[in-house]
């Protein structure tokens, strides 16, 4: 079996295993199942998805992917999307508080308050935005068929874990969710 293929179903195991392991379905199994040591749940899932990385990546490195973009200037263009991707995560982050996202406070998993300030104002998942935007660089820059794998499980993965995002938000804010989902498009303004 080409290698790209197997790359790409690990992309898809590591993703479904994500986001199985978000949803509030295991959550709550999981709340049941460990008790007064459910607070430790977001730590541990943070961490299997950044230890979950290692072989991924790994098994990419194992095999040669063929180069297939060149012109003059990919480097700056990269390197630009992808310095705009991170300045725009950054800042989506600036919404959240560290300490509840690494499960570190608030072992519930649930954010008190709807983020609406910043750039959630303009797009309702800024982070999946400059996501979105820091993919497109890295794969100009990479240039390569496993890069292309990568990005296109990754662009899917967002698509449906926005999705998902958008019924758990529905859910958790009710009312007030359904007033910010008018007045604010879901990942770029104006388009979507």
């Amino acid at each position: 079996m080409d290698p790209h293929i197997i790359f790409g179903l690990l992309w898809i195991g590591y993703f479904t295993l994500h986001s199985l392991l978000a949803d509030p379905r295991t959550k709550a199994f999981a709340k049941q199942l460990l008790g007064k040591y459910f607070r430790w749940y977001r730590i541990f899932y943070n961490l299997l998805a950044l230890g979950l990385l290692a072989p991924i990546l790994l098994y990419r490195d194992s095999f040669s992917s063929p180069q297939f973009i060149d012109f003059p200037g990919k480097e700056i263009l990269a390197g630009t999307l992808a310095f705009l991707g991170s300045l725009i995560m950054y800042l989506a982050f600036q919404s959240y508080d560290t300490g509840e996202f690494l499960g570190l406070k608030n072992p519930e998993g649930l954010y008190q308050e709807l983020a609406t300030r910043g750039l959630h104002a303009y797009t309702r998942h800024p982070l999946y935005f400059g996501t979105i935007i820091f993919l497109i660089g890295y794969l100009l820059y990479a240039s390569s068929l496993s890069a292309v794998v990568t990005v296109g499980v990754i662009f899917l993965y967002l698509f449906i874990g926005t999705l998902l995002e958008e019924r758990k938000l529905l859910v958790q804010y009710g009312d007030t969710y359904k007033a910010y989902k008018k007045q604010v498009k879901m990942l770029i303004p104006y388009v979507f």
